[in-house]
C-alpha cells in the first residue's frame, strides 16, 4: 500500500500555506502528524484525524480541547484507501472552503508520484526482460513469450542487435536523441555508461536508418556494429558486438561496421593462437626498417595492385616489387600467389583481433 512521506507531507503542506492563511497539518494513516506549518505540532497525535480515518469523512472541531484546535480534518484517499488526513485550522465555516483544495492537491501529487513508481517499476522489469533476450541461447520458451507480452515487448517481430559506442560523458545526450530515433516497437538497453543496446526493428531499412542516425549526431563519434536478422536475438546482439570489435580494427575509415562485412573474417578467429600465423606477423615486424607488415596491408587493401600499391606508398615499383621478395624471404609465403596472400592476410587479421 502506497504511504504520504514526511517529505510529501511538508512539502505539500509549504505549498498550501504560501496561498492560504490558515495553518495546514498533514496526518499519516495513523494519524500522526508528519508536516505542519506549526513545527512544534509535529509527530503528536491528532484525535480529530483518528475520527476522519475511522469514519472516512470530513470531521470539524469547533471547540478545541487540551491537544485539539477548532478546525476541519478530511481523509486523504488513494484507491478508496485512506493514507492520510488533511487538517486546517480555524473556524470550520471559514476553512472549509480550503480544506478540499488542499485534499485534491494531496491526492494528485499521490497520484502522480504512484504512476511514475509503476512506470520505474515497469521499465525496470522491462530491462530485466531484455537482459534476459540478449543472453538467451536457445528458443523462447511459452511463458517468457508471454511475459513480454505483459511488458508490451512481441518478441516474435523481427529485430536485429544494433550497438553503439560513445564517449560516456554524452550518455544522456545519447538516451535523448534515440528517444527520437528508436520506434514504438524497438527498445534500448544501456550495457555500461558507453555502450548502449538497440533492439531494432528489422527491415531493409536498418543500415539507413542507423547512418541517418550517424549523420545528425556527427559531433559524438559513435562507433556502431549491426548484426543480422537471427531467429534468436542473443545472436545477432553477438554478432553485433564482434562486428564492432574486427571493424574498428580493419575498418577504421567507417563509423558503421556491419556483421555481414566480416563475418569470415569472423570465422577466422577461430584459428587465433595459431603459432605458424603468429610467427608470420612477428617476422614481418622484425623487419620495421623495410616496412614490411606496412607494405602488405597496402598491397592487401589494393587487392594486389602493384602500381596502385607503389602509390599508396610513395614508393617505387622496383622498391615494391623489392619488398614483396623480402616479404616472400622472410615468411615462406609469396604475395603475388593467392593461396600464399591469402595465408598472410589470415594471419595479419589473427594478429589485429
Amino acid at each position: 500500500m502506497i504511504t504520504l512521506t514526511e517529505q510529501q507531507a511538508q512539502n505539500i503542506v509549504d505549498r498550501m500555506m504560501n496561498v492560504i492563511p490558515y495553518n495546514v497539518n498533514i496526518m499519516n494513516n495513523e494519524g500522526i502528524i508528519i508536516g505542519s506549518g506549526d513545527k512544534n505540532r509535529l509527530y503528536k497525535l491528532h484525535e480529530g484525524a483518528m475520527e476522519a480515518i475511522s469514519q472516512k469523512v470530513m470531521i470539524e472541531i469547533f471547540e478545541g480541547g487540551i491537544d485539539t484546535k477548532p478546525g476541519v480534518n478530511t481523509p486523504i484517499l488513494f484507491q478508496n484507501k485512506v493514507i492520510g488526513v488533511i487538517g486546517i485550522t480555524g473556524k470550520p465555516e471559514d476553512v472549509r472552503p480550503f480544506v478540499e483544495l488542499v485534499r485534491i492537491t494531496a491526492e494528485l501529487l499521490v497520484t502522480q508520484e504512484y504512476v511514475l513508481f509503476q512506470r520505474k517499476i515497469n521499465e525496470q522489469l522491462k530491462d530485466e526482460f531484455l537482459y534476459e533476450l540478449i543472453y538467451m541461447k536457445n528458443g523462447y520458451a511459452q511463458d517468457f513469450k508471454e511475459r513480454g507480452g505483459a511488458l508490451g515487448i512481441d518478441i516474435s517481430l523481427p529485430r536485429v542487435a544494433v550497438i553503439l559506442t560513445f564517449n560516456e560523458s554524452i550518455v544522456e545526450k545519447v538516451k535523448v536523441k534515440l528517444l527520437t530515433f528508436i520506434r514504438k516497437d524497438e527498445y534500448y538497453l544501456k550495457l555500461n555508461p558507453s555502450t548502449i543496446l538497440i533492439f531494432m526493428y528489422y527491415d531493409s531499412s536498418v543500415t539507413r536508418r542507423v547512418e541517418k542516425f550517424l549523420c545528425n549526431a556527427k559531433e559524438n563519434n559513435f562507433e556502431i556494429g549491426i548484426g543480422l536478422n537471427e531467429n534468436i536475438f542473443g545472436i545477432s546482439y553477438k554478432q553485433a558486438i564482434k562486428a564492432l570489435e574486427i571493424g574498428k580494427k580493419l575498418q577504421s575509415e567507417r563509423n558503421v561496421h556491419l556483421y555481414k562485412d566480416i563475418a569470415f573474417i569472423s570465422l577466422l578467429s577461430g584459428f587465433k593462437g595459431n603459432r605458424e600465423m603468429e610467427k608470420i606477423i612477428i617476422d614481418l615486424q622484425s623487419e620495421n626498417q623495410l616496412n614490411l607488415l606496412t607494405t602488405l596491408i597496402t598491397y592487401i587493401n589494393m587487392n594486389g595492385q602493384a602500381n596502385k600499391s607503389a602509390e599508396a606508398l610513395y614508393i617505387h615499383r622496383n622498391t615494391l616489387n623489392y619488398r614483396l621478395e623480402k616479404i616472400e624471404e622472410v615468411t615462406g609465403k609469396n604475395p603475388k600467389n593467392l593461396t600464399d596472400l591469402f595465408q598472410l592476410y589470415t594471419a595479419y587479421i589473427l594478429s589485429e583481433i
